[in-house]
């Protein structure tokens, strides 16, 4: 949650913000039962879609590459150093500290956000 309001800060939303995004600093791990019967629905779903086309439609599934969730957490850090700044805090202390090695990653998170994954089928007549 990203709590800016047209350049507006208050150090109330500057603290909600660091607070949260300390809060998510957990490792992001996966399940690796949950993600097959997410897996399983998602083929079930699909395969519903599918069957209740009609003949000659283009089915076309199109997904994001990676996790956002990295790429979400680096925005979330930058955000909350861009309004320490604006708050007038001193740009190298606290946690919303932003780095040139930060903005690299974020970079790169983003380009791999940007990547999907394309699937495209026309059903039988």
């Amino acid at each position: 949650m990203l709590i800016y309001n047209a350049g507006i800060t208050s150090k109330a939303a500057h603290e909600n913000l660091v607070t949260e995004f300390a809060d998510s600093d957990a490792e992001i791990t996966t399940d690796p039962v949950k993600e097959a019967a997410a897996a399983a629905e998602l083929n079930s779903r699909l395969s519903r879609i599918y069957a209740a086309l009609p003949p000659r439609t283009a089915f076309i599934v199109f997904s994001g590459h990676s996790d956002p969730r990295k790429m979400a957490k680096l925005n979330s850090r930058k955000a909350a150093f861009e309004i320490a700044l604006r708050m007038g805090m001193p740009p190298t202390s606290g946690p919303t500290m932003w780095t040139a090695q930060d903005g690299r990653d974020l970079e790169s998170e983003v380009e791999l956000a940007k990547r999907g994954f394309l699937f495209l089928c026309i059903k039988d007549a």
